[in-house]
């Protein structure tokens, strides 16, 4: 850079444009660069050049670099199982008890057999266990055989 060839008390403000072609994402970049006009002294003894200062301004912008389209489609295809599964059956029975009682009876459990009394409350205040109902369960194993289709999400990805 020269030296100004008017001498003025302002400062001349030079702008230039730098632009990076190397990669195609910086975004370009200005430099403003601020030199004084009257700088330029001429002492007895000979010729002073000022010291120029640059400072950047960097400025963004939003580049559309390419596209991506994703599609995607679903494959279905049938898979035979052979397994085992446990089915249990419940038996329930009321046993008539018809008997006044103290305090209500909780539920007890004797021989894998639940048992849950009911109880109705008469008019004298007093319990009265209507009847017990026996909960019997039985599991039993049982061998299965199906035909399931299983179904797959597949992804295809296109990048323009």
């Amino acid at each position: 850079m020269g030296a100004p060839q008017t001498l003025s008390l302002a400062k001349r403000r030079h702008d230039v444009f730098v632009r990076r072609r190397q990669t195609g994402r910086t975004p370009p970049v200005f430099l403003h660069i601020w030199t004084p006009m009257n700088s330029v002294e001429r002492p007895q003894d000979g010729l002073v050049i000022p010291i120029v200062e640059e400072r950047p301004v960097v400025s963004k912008e939003e580049v559309t670099t390419g596209l991506v389209r994703v599609s995607t489609h679903i494959e279905q295809r049938v898979v035979h199982v052979d397994d085992t599964i446990r089915k249990t059956v419940v038996d329930v029975q009321r046993v008539p008890i018809n008997q006044f009682v103290e305090v209500q009876p909780q539920s007890r459990e004797e021989d894998g057999v639940l048992i849950v009394p009911v109880v109705e409350e008469v008019l004298v205040k007093r319990m009265f266990l209507r009847e017990e109902l026996r909960i019997t369960r039985t599991s039993t194993l049982e061998p299965v055989e199906r035909d399931v289709t299983l179904r797959v999400m597949h992804a295809d990805v296109q990048r323009s």
